[in-house]
């Protein structure tokens, strides 16, 4: 039996067997970080919902389509916007498309 893949701390690679980006900087916003790991990886999965799988461009390319919409109906930057969803791809965008906007996502648990 050959040897088996390594995954954990220093080891390189995550417990999927994917190598990790580099870590943002710590003054980068997250909407930027999106951005750039678009720019970067498009085609790089980045959320696995259900039967459904999203790359950080299409989550992207939705956030900022949900953004301009949101600008339109006067959401503006520093606005709290809550957030009553389930987990899944909806909130996902929601989150990056308010930060897009500089607007403050207030996650509220629809099960409580």
């Amino acid at each position: 039996m050959g040897p088996t893949p390594q995954s954990g701390v220093g080891s390189g690679l995550s417990a999927s067997g994917v190598q990790p980006l580099d870590p943002a900087p710590a003054d980068m916003v997250i909407s930027r970080l999106l951005e750039q790991r678009a720019a970067a990886t498009p085609d790089r999965v980045v959320l696995h919902f259900e039967d459904s799988s999203l790359t950080y461009a299409e989550i992207d390319a939705r956030a900022g389509s949900l953004a301009s919409t949101l600008d339109e109906m006067g959401v503006a930057r520093g606005d709290r916007v809550g957030m009553m969803l389930l987990n899944g791809e909806p909130f996902i965008t929601i989150y990056f498309a308010l930060g897009k906007l500089g607007a403050v996502a207030v996650p509220i648990n629809p099960t409580y």
